[in-house]
Formats: C-alpha cells, sequence, structure tokens
C-alpha cells in the first residue's frame, strides 16, 4: 500500500517531473467549513514552485475568486491560480444575476452543491437542509438559466456531490443550454460514487462530459484522520479507477488530488504520488498528460494553451512512424475576422479564402510549422539539385502535418468546435508541367500568409516566413470555431536583408535565378522545380516539385539570424 507522509518536500519521487505544466482543478485552499492546509496564496505558490501550470482553488463556503486575484504568476506573467464557485447556497438559484456576475468575472468552474447537495448519502449534510436540483426528473427552477449563463460565458460545470437522479437532470439540463465542458465530479468517492455501467451510459449520451478521478476517492481517509500527515492509498480502490480509465478512455479523463485537508500531504505532493502510482499500474505517461494538461485545460477554458499541448502530445506519438528528422512544431493562430484574410485577396490572388468562407461561423485560424532537422538542411546544401532525403521530406513532412492538424481537429470536435484543415500537400501537387499557366502558380489558400497572419514570423527576400526555428520546413493550418484570445505579430523584421544588413545568401544560392531584391519570378521558379523531378524519380520517391537551396545554408535556414 503506497504511503506518503506531510512534507515540504516536493523531491520524494521521480513523480515530481510530472507535475511540469500540469493542472490540478481541485484544490481545497483557505477559508472553508473546516481547516484547510494552506491558504489560496500558498496553494498556488506551491504549484508555481513544482513548474505546474496551475491549480483551481475551491471552498465550500465561498467563491474563491478574491482569492485568485493576486496569487501567483508564471514567468511569462500567466495566472496559476483559478477559481470556482460552488452552489452550496438556495441563494444563488434564487438570485441568477449573482452567479451569472461571478462567471463573467473570471470563475471558471461552476460546481453544483456540495456539502449541501440531496444526496443523502453524504454525512456533511447530516446538521443541514439538503438543496435539491430536480423534482420528477426535471430540473428546478432557478438552474437552467445558471446553466445558460455558463454556456454564454463557456465556463465548465461540475456535478458536486449530486446523487444519480440531480446527476442525470444537470447533465441533461446542460446540454440543453450549451454547457461545452461538464465535469462529473469524484466518480469513485463514497458519496457520489458511480457503477462503471453508469459512467458508460453517461459518457455514451453526453459527448460534452469528463469524468474528475480524483487522489481522495482512493485513499484510507479513516486512517489519515488517525494519523494525520499520513495518507494510504487503497489498491483495490486504485484498481477500479484504473478500469474506469482504460473502459472510459483518457480523452474522458480528468486527475486531480482533491486535497488541502489539514490532515493529509500537500497537495502537490500528494498529486505527484498519486500520477506515479497511476504510472505503476500501466497507464502510459501521454495518456496521464492527456488527463493532467490537455483536458485540464479545456475545462479552464485554456484553449489556445490546449491545442499546444495537442501539438505537442501529437508530434511526440508521431515522429517516430517517419525517416525524416523534425524538430517539434510551433503553433501560432489569429481570430478568424483578421483584416489581413482581406488583404490577401489582393497581394495573393483575388481567389484567396477568407476563414468564414471555408467555415460558417469560423472563430480562429491555426497554423502549423513543422521545421526540418539540423542535419537535412545541412544534406540539401551542396549542387544545385535537390537530395534524395529533401524530396522525401516534402512528401513526409505533408503527411505528418496531416497527423498534426488531425489531432488539433479531433481536439477541437471534442471540445463541441467545428473545423476545417487544408491539406499540407502543395495546391500544385500532381501537376508538373513547365509551361504551366501562371495564374494557377497562385495559391487559393497560402499556408505561408496565413502563417504570417497567425504570427509565426515575417517574410524573407526568399519568399518564405522566417519562424523562431527558422524557414526551413513546411505548414499547415486549421479553421475552428473555437474562439481563442488576441495573439500579438512579429512586429520586428527578421530577414537580415530587408533589415537594411546586406545578406542576400538567398538570392544567390537560387539555382533558378528566381530571387532578387526587384521581386520573385515565379514562372522561373517553376521551371527550375518541375526539372528536380528526375532527382525523386532516380531514388524511387514519389515526384515533388521541390528544390529547397534557398532554405538551406542561410542564416535564417533554422533558427532567427543574429543581426552584425
Amino acid at each position: 500500500m503506497t504511503e506518503v507522509t506531510n512534507s515540504r518536500s516536493s523531491e520524494r519521487s521521480g513523480a515530481v517531473d510530472r507535475l511540469r505544466g500540469a493542472l490540478d482543478l481541485h484544490i481545497h485552499s483557505g477559508a472553508d467549513r473546516v481547516e484547510r492546509l494552506l491558504s489560496d496564496d500558498e496553494a498556488a505558490g506551491e504549484a508555481l514552485a513544482c513548474g505546474m501550470r496551475g491549480v483551481l482553488l475551491k471552498s465550500h463556503t465561498r467563491c474563491t475568486l478574491e482569492g485568485c486575484l493576486d496569487t501567483a504568476r508564471t514567468p511569462e506573467g500567466a495566472r496559476v491560480a483559478f477559481a470556482s464557485l460552488v452552489l452550496n447556497s438556495p441563494q444563488y438559484f434564487a438570485d441568477g444575476d449573482a452567479v451569472s456576475r461571478a462567471l463573467r468575472d473570471g470563475v471558471r468552474v461552476l460546481y453544483m452543491p456540495t456539502t449541501m447537495a440531496e444526496n443523502s448519502a453524504n454525512p456533511l449534510n447530516a446538521d443541514r437542509a439538503r438543496m435539491f436540483l430536480s423534482r420528477g426528473g426535471r430540473p428546478v427552477s432557478g438552474l437552467p438559466p445558471i446553466l445558460e449563463s455558463a454556456a454564454r460565458y463557456n465556463r465548465t460545470v461540475a456535478t458536486g456531490h449530486a446523487g444519480a437522479r440531480d446527476r442525470q437532470a444537470v447533465l441533461a439540463a446542460c446540454s440543453r443550454a450549451g454547457v461545452r465542458t461538464v465535469l462529473v465530479t469524484h466518480p469513485e468517492y463514497h458519496v457520489t460514487k458511480m457503477s462503471l455501467d453508469e459512467q458508460r451510459r453517461i459518457a455514451q449520451r453526453f459527448p460534452n462530459v469528463l469524468f474528475e478521478r480524483t487522489l481522495y476517492s482512493i485513499i484510507d481517509e479513516a486512517a489519515a484522520r488517525e494519523e494525520p500527515g499520513r495518507m494510504r492509498l487503497v489498491p483495490e480502490r486504485l484498481e477500479r479507477m484504473v478500469e474506469a480509465i482504460r473502459e472510459i478512455g483518457p480523452e474522458r479523463t480528468v486527475l486531480t488530488s482533491d486535497l488541502g485537508q489539514a490532515f493529509l500531504p500537500r497537495p502537490t505532493e500528494g498529486f505527484a504520488i498519486f500520477l506515479d502510482a497511476l504510472a505503476g499500474e500501466g497507464i502510459p505517461e501521454a495518456d496521464i498528460e492527456l488527463m493532467t494538461k490537455v483536458n485540464p485545460l479545456r475545462c479552464l477554458g485554456l484553449y489556445d494553451e490546449m491545442f499546444a499541448e495537442v501539438l505537442r502530445l501529437a508530434f511526440e506519438k508521431g515522429r517516430g512512424g517517419f525517416r525524416t528528422p523534425f524538430r517539434e512544431p510551433l503553433l501560432g493562430w489569429t481570430r478568424a475576422d483578421d483584416p489581413l484574410f482581406a488583404e490577401f485577396r489582393r497581394c495573393v490572388g483575388p481567389d484567396h479564402l477568407r476563414p468564414e468562407d471555408a467555415l460558417p461561423g469560423a472563430g480562429s485560424v491555426l497554423s502549423v510549422f513543422l521545421p526540418f532537422g539540423e542535419e537535412l538542411v545541412s544534406g540539401n546544401r551542396a549542387g544545385a539539385r535537390p537530395s534524395p532525403e529533401w524530396c522525401r521530406a516534402y512528401t513526409e513532412a505533408n503527411a505528418f502535418l496531416d497527423v498534426l492538424t488531425g489531432s488539433l481537429g479531433g481536439a477541437a470536435e471534442r471540445c463541441g468546435f467545428a473545423f476545417v484543415r487544408s491539406q499540407a500537400a502543395h495546391h500544385l501537387t500532381g501537376r508538373h508541367d513547365p509551361d504551366i499557366d501562371p495564374a494557377l502558380l497562385r495559391s487559393g489558400w497560402s499556408q505561408r500568409h496565413v502563417a504570417y497572419a497567425c504570427g509565426l514570423g515575417t517574410f524573407g527576400m526568399n519568399r518564405l516566413i522566417i519562424t523562431e526555428k527558422g524557414c526551413a520546413g513546411r505548414f499547415s493550418s486549421l479553421i475552428t470555431t473555437a474562439p481563442l484570445p488576441p495573439r500579438e505579430r512579429v512586429e520586428e523584421e527578421r530577414c537580415l536583408a530587408k533589415a537594411g544588413y546586406g545578406c542576400g545568401v538567398c538570392i544567390s544560392r537560387c539555382p533558378a535565378g528566381a530571387l532578387g531584391s526587384g521581386g520573385f519570378d515565379r514562372v522561373k521558379c517553376w521551371k527550375y522545380l518541375v526539372e528536380q523531378n528526375e532527382v525523386s524519380r532516380g531514388h524511387g520517391l514519389p515526384v515533388v516539385n521541390v528544390c529547397g537551396k534557398c532554405s538551406a545554408g542561410t542564416p535564417c535556414a533554422l533558427r532567427v539570424p543574429k543581426r552584425p
């Protein structure tokens, strides 16, 4: 039986590494109806010290929004502590405006009653009246307006300590109100205990539901109260939880500690032990990251960070399936109504799509850059013809980008957002006519221009985007109805030649003579690309129109070039 004692040390095991970037969406802190181990600020500070992305603070008696306002922030300035509100008073249902204001002002998770829940199995209800959320299978009158407010502000609703009848009524009402994410609170806990069959039925009926599985649900609570500071995990409960994770799926699961009780270890320490125990039961590390990073970010409505984590995990999972060496991808985004998309109709072509042309109701556009590895770029420097590896990289990068954008689209869809994605392959793939109509050499959705709009970099003299990881690589993009926060574009000119430092290496390296200070001759470039198809044919590779000399051996190939 796993055991841990209370301590300020977070170095008890290698499990602490799993805390980096993780979120714990269930920490009891500050003022509450019982003694708590940490203040709001201490809970946030300890999470920050462990490298965690954030924590959700919860109290049975107060809204934790005020306690989150002045708590710790990450080195990048991002908030660490997030607020919740538990509806443990009939007054909330009589005055829905108060709840609406709290959601508007920043409460991220709205809990149905906990200590006041109707659930008769809850020992915390022994000395107080119970609150019912439904009558005859229908929600009480004050509930629908509250849920509509949660939907309007895109907040997560948690089921709290509701029993089976109230829980079903809340889930159905959330679905009708359009609540994007619902969190079923600790289904393994003895107060809200749910069978695996009930969880299956809920998962099948309500695609917007996630299941919160807590450390507190699998500890020996009585033993901990008898000997404060010591925590023991009950093996049978852990086994049932692991079975539920595998059956319902990690993509429908959020892992939390539910700690902060004065008689238990510190939340960060307990959370690390919890994740270590799940890993010891065979839960893959990628699934643990999904349940502690991606899904919690979804619950908090931090969709930009969620997409970045999805991209990272998809890259780590898929990179081994390709011979081409790739570096970790970059993600950029912009609003679908960005004025630049109208401008592209002038500078790219009159038929260039606007996001809403491809997806009515579009909210955001995401751009992905998949940078090539240094050895691949170096290998394409010599000679006037592309290396065979470069030809293969073009095809493999397109295939990998389709996998990556597919993962992003899947994440958007699980959150209830629509999406469309462009194929990473060039719009002229399959065309090998050197005398093609020049009008066809302009894209109806320019990946490079979209990448610029999404803040990934600036154009170089080689007409490529110079990103943080250079210009040698491939782009793809995704349009979604998901709302993402504004993101600043790169303001500083990254091209040395354009910045007045007289570089021009890419111009001298262009074997077609298509680049120059006066502009770009796309016809010359195209004719030369078609000539290089014999390289692909000679090595039994898919025929692709590539060269890549203007992005190999240049100061901007692999990074932003340093100014003299």
